[in-house]
């Protein structure tokens, strides 16, 4: 199992009706999932003007620069999910420029949108 921390926090990120309508908003579901399952297991990336990828950032760092404007519509990310135990290879490898994608595009209705895992990588 993962750290303390992780084994404390997977029982309140279980899924429930409650934890399901507080992660309803494009924004929450983008970068934790539709249960917050995503919350603790992934690292996003945003690439810059000159086509470098930038990060890794947590989903709770994600969601306050768009609340805070400082992501802008158009700013293209990529996120990576990965299993317990094997976020330092996420954050070592940044996703191919080809993954990465607008921010309005991913939070678009009916967006199919999927966080890459390690393996697409």
């Amino acid at each position: 199992m993962g750290s303390p921390l992780e084994a404390q926090w997977s029982n309140i990120l279980e899924s429930s009706k409650a934890s399901q309508e507080q992660h309803s908003t494009p924004l929450f579901v983008l970068f934790q999932g539709r249960r917050g399952e995503h919350a603790l297991n992934s690292c996003w990336w945003c690439l810059s003007g000159s086509q470098v990828p930038q990060g890794p950032f947590s989903s709770e760092q994600m969601i306050l620069a768009c609340v805070a404007g400082i992501l802008a519509q158009d700013a293209r990310v990529c996120g990576v999910t990965y299993a317990q135990g094997q976020g330092g290879e996420a954050v070592r490898k940044p996703p191919a420029v080809a993954a990465f994608r607008p921010l309005s595009q991913l939070m678009a209705p009916g967006s199919t949108w999927r966080p890459l895992s390690l393996q697409d990588l």
